[in-house]
């Protein structure tokens, strides 16, 4: 008899103690359940998934795409947490597993190994968590915004081998990589901002995913490079990006976003050469300026990113001042294959908040690219940032106690090789003002970084914080208008410094709005909404921020960060340890 089999991501769930519960309290039990069913099943629904097995508190749920499991389950601990907070006598804790794999499909049942793993993993799983094996770590953590911590091995009936789970919880790291366009409200159209351009993505046409890796760095390359030019107005990464989430023509999303211009391109491989396509069309009149091919090495590509550059310059402006174009030449010459490592490293750097081990292989790439050309400032400047990002990561073989002498020995060596480059600058800055409150020299590095590359959305960002702690409000403000136009969506840092503008100038209706749209928000992050419901009198929702403050990190460590925040005006520091102390007496 020929077996029907197919490839699904199985999500397995059970409620903890649900025996005792049902000695206890059987029909308040089972009314629970019935009417937390109902939410569930439209929860599944909406992740396009499918329940084929229930028993009792058990529940087995059928996805095709692994991605939307995850989502489903951490959509799924969200309810039940809010459940619990809306109801003190709901008490309800959930154990999620997932897995995926090929599972054998008899009527409307799954069954086989797949099925029984993830039934293990979820039996394996901590009381209110979500459980996955490395193979939806490895079909996910790219994708996915949720931090993804390995938690050993588990065995299981009939598996030979032992297999390693990861425990998901919250992103770690700054959002400076990630696409943002779902969850927000949709954009309105824009108006056209003069000599403006949006880089798409470049397609990788090739069968080749490692080719992935070069299409994101070309592309990030060709914006940073185009950022350069001040009389060119760069939309940002996250802009970008966001189109491959997007239904909508090349031209239409530029012009929703208010670019004038488009740049696309594709890669594909050819043997040991590749074929580059570039195209540059204007949004208005939907015509084509120039399209390009380059069939080129991988050792070729520097030439083919400063040819497309100066091509899209020239299209745009019609001409650049010769500073400008100078900018490009300024490069120091860099050994190809350790370009060819920090792109690689890029590749990991972005995903560095997912996962300890995409964060492991940054930094060892950043490291490889400086042993091979100790020359490359950049290589130097990334190994500082990625240092700072591995310290998310305790349980990591790289994080030691000299780790700041190592970080400060790289962002030296890089402003020392190039003083130019954007990026070392504004690391340099954030190392002076948040780690010495040496606000001469951070504010030297962080308005050198925003001149050298004026479009570059997180560089402005920085210069913003430093603006606030300095106390120069009126131009933060306008520095987050022109970021608002380069980068529609915003992002969790736009939406924190915005709302600390409005905290530090008692706009508090308006700060709370922009706190509550960050995503992910960060111990300070937490606090500065707590603090803000707490100025409005709310003491309902300052209560409940401040619990989930508090379990979240503890006194201790809201206490540290708030003494070490790098105001210039002192008293404005104590304010905010005055205030945390009245907010924590509060639910004493």
């Amino acid at each position: 008899m020929n077996l029907q089999k197919k490839i699904s991501a199985i999500l397995a769930s059970d409620i903890v103690g649900f025996s005792s519960m049902m000695e206890s309290d059987e029909e308040g039990t089972i009314h629970k359940i019935r009417g937390l069913r109902t939410k569930i099943d439209q929860l599944v629904e909406h992740h396009d998934g499918q329940v084929f097995h229930t028993a009792g508190d058990s529940i087995l749920v059928d996805f095709v795409s692994p991605a939307q499991a995850v989502e489903c389950a951490v959509d799924w601990q969200k309810l039940i947490e809010d459940e619990n907070e809306n109801d003190a006598s709901f008490n309800l804790v959930f154990r999620i597993g997932l897995n995926v794999g090929e599972v054998i499909v008899e009527e409307n049942n799954l069954l086989g190994d797949t099925v029984n793993l993830a039934a293990r993993i979820e039996q394996a799983c901590e009381p209110g968590s979500i459980l996955i094996s490395r193979q939806v770590f490895d079909m996910v953590h790219r994708k996915l915004r949720y931090g993804f911590e390995e938690k050993g091995s588990i065995s299981a009936k009939n598996i030979s081998k032992e297999i390693p789970v990861f425990v998901i919880s919250e992103y770690r790291g700054n959002d400076r990589f990630t696409v943002r366009n779902e969850g927000v409200e949709s954009l309105p159209k824009q108006n056209v901002v003069k000599n403006s351009v949006l880089v798409l993505p470049f397609k990788n046409s090739s069968s080749d995913e490692e080719l992935d890796y070069l299409c994101e760095g070309l592309c990030e390359e060709i914006i940073g490079e185009l950022s350069l030019f001040k009389h060119i107005k760069v939309l940002s990464r996250n802009a970008s990006f966001a189109y491959s989430n997007s239904d909508e023509s090349p031209d239409k999303y530029a012009q929703i976003l208010g670019a004038g211009y488009v740049l696309s391109g594709s890669v594909r491989k050819l043997g040991p050469r590749m074929r580059i396509n570039i195209e540059l069309s204007n949004t208005q009149d939907n015509v084509s300026i120039w399209s390009d091919k380059h069939t080129c090495t991988l050792e070729e590509v520097f030439d083919i990113e400063e040819a497309i550059v100066k091509s899209t310059s020239n299209a745009i402006v019609g001409s650049v001042k010769a500073d400008e174009t100078e900018k490009l030449k300024h490069k120091n010459p860099v050994d190809f294959s350790a370009h060819d490592c920090v792109l690689r490293g890029m590749h990991f750097h972005r995903m560095s908040g997912s996962s300890q081990e995409n964060a492991e292989q940054a930094f060892t790439l950043f490291q490889k690219a400086v042993g091979i050309d100790p020359q490359y400032a950049r290589a130097h400047a990334w190994s500082t940032c990625s240092l700072a990002n591995l310290q998310d990561w305790p349980a990591s073989e790289f994080v030691a106690d000299d780790w700041f002498d190592k970080a400060i020995y790289h962002i030296n060596e890089a402003i020392r090789i190039d003083p130019d480059d954007a990026e070392a600058n504004r690391i340099m800055g954030y190392m002076k003002l948040f780690f010495d409150n040496d606000f001469i020299s951070a504010e030297a590095h962080y308005r050198k970084a925003h001149q050298m590359s004026p479009s570059d959305v997180h560089l402005a960002l920085n210069l913003v914080s430093f603006c606030i702690f300095s106390g120069n409000m009126t131009e933060a403000k306008d520095l987050i208008e022109e970021i608002k136009v380069l980068n529609p969506y915003g992002s969790d840092q736009q939406f924190y410094l915005e709302g600390l503008v409005g905290f530090l100038e008692e706009n508090f209706d308006e700060a709370i709005l922009l706190l509550s749209r960050i995503s992910n928000p960060d111990l300070m992050g937490m606090f500065l909404l707590t603090a803000t419901y707490f100025k409005t009198g709310n003491q309902a929702e300052t209560t409940k921020n401040c619990e989930k403050l508090f379990k979240k990190h503890g006194r201790e460590s809201i206490l540290e960060e708030l003494s070490s925040l790098p105001f210039e005006d002192k008293q404005k520091k104590e304010q905010f340890t005055d205030l945390f102390e009245q907010i924590d007496s509060l639910l004493q």
